[in-house]
């Protein structure tokens, strides 16, 4: 089990023989957390648990073929073309968003931002300010090819502009290195993230349907269509943050080095509120109240 709970009142042979729920998580903070917490809840109705850190390919099999059970991770629209053929093949159910307030796209920090540069069009206008460099992380990623791209078709007049060779570790050192200067910089930035709790930054305005700046995205829960629980869906369902709430999970977990598993719990101990909306129509393995069995786990 991903935190070593077990329901108070269940012997070792019921936890043993209890459902196990298989989540699917890739190398993304906020998304382990996540998963953490999803895991650590499950746990303390009585489930056992098993998490599977693996890549995006291998988590969409695994919701294909039965393998894997969940994934709290499937942005879109980055990842509709990977989604969507499964779903249409009933292969795959999606669930609720299980975040809000999720965005990429150019940014600026503070400093920057208060001379005026709010838009793309304010950055074309003045490419001396910024050296004509624009930070992106790793190549190949599918918004650094669409920045690149941007660059080249010369979109809303950045052609002056260059991609500077960089990783997402590099951008931020960058990033923190030109703060305290007050150096004008202008960098591919994302929420959630602990870049928006370190630093005050702004996101970049654009036309509608902008490939570069201020695209929102949705964050669905997915479940393999062989999942038979309908009790886990309800819950997997209900569990939804915003962008604010996941940027302090991943600056605690990611930034912080704090212990993924304290992190969800302390949340998770901290938030009834949010915690009993979530457990709602939801019960333990042994059919008694979700709410009663969180409250005993957590203290409440």
């Amino acid at each position: 089990m991903a935190a070593g709970l077990i329901l108070a009142g269940t012997t070792l042979a019921q936890a043993a023989s209890a459902p196990t729920i298989s989540f699917g998580v890739p190398p993304w903070p906020g998304v382990s957390v996540k998963t953490q917490i999803a895991e650590q809840l499950l746990e303390t109705l009585g489930y056992q648990t098993q998490t599977k850190n693996i890549g995006l390919p291998f988590i969409y099999r695994g919701l294909t073929d039965g393998n894997t059970d969940v994934f709290m991770g499937a942005w879109l629209p980055a990842q509709k073309d990977m989604l969507g053929p499964l779903v249409k093949k009933k292969q795959v159910i999606k669930l609720g968003s299980n975040l809000s307030g999720a965005i990429e796209g150019l940014a600026v920090p503070d400093y920057v931002w208060n001379k005026g540069i709010h838009s793309i069009q304010d950055l074309a206008a003045h490419p001396k300010m910024f050296d004509h460099k624009i930070y992106g992380i790793e190549a190949g990623s599918a918004m650094d090819q669409a920045i690149s791209k941007a660059v080249k078709d010369n979109y809303e007049g950045l052609g002056s502009y260059k991609m500077v060779p960089s990783s997402t570790a590099a951008m931020l050192a960058q990033l923190k290195h030109s703060s305290p200067k007050k150096q004008p910089m202008v960098f591919l930035g994302w929420r959630p993230h602990w870049m928006n709790i370190k630093f005050d930054i702004h996101y970049l305005k654009d036309k509608k349907g902008s490939p570069i700046a201020g695209i929102k995205s949705q964050v669905l829960t997915l479940v393999s269509a062989k999942l038979d629980d309908d009790n886990v869906k309800t819950l997997l369902d209900h569990i939804h943050v915003n962008a604010k709430t996941q940027s302090r999970w991943i600056y605690d977990y990611s930034y912080k080095k704090g212990d993924m598993s304290d992190v969800a719990h302390k949340w998770l101990a901290s938030h009834p509120k949010t915690v009993e909306k979530w457990l709602a129509g939801v019960k333990t393995v042994d059919g008694k109240s979700a709410v009663a069995a969180y409250h005993k786990a957590y203290g409440g």
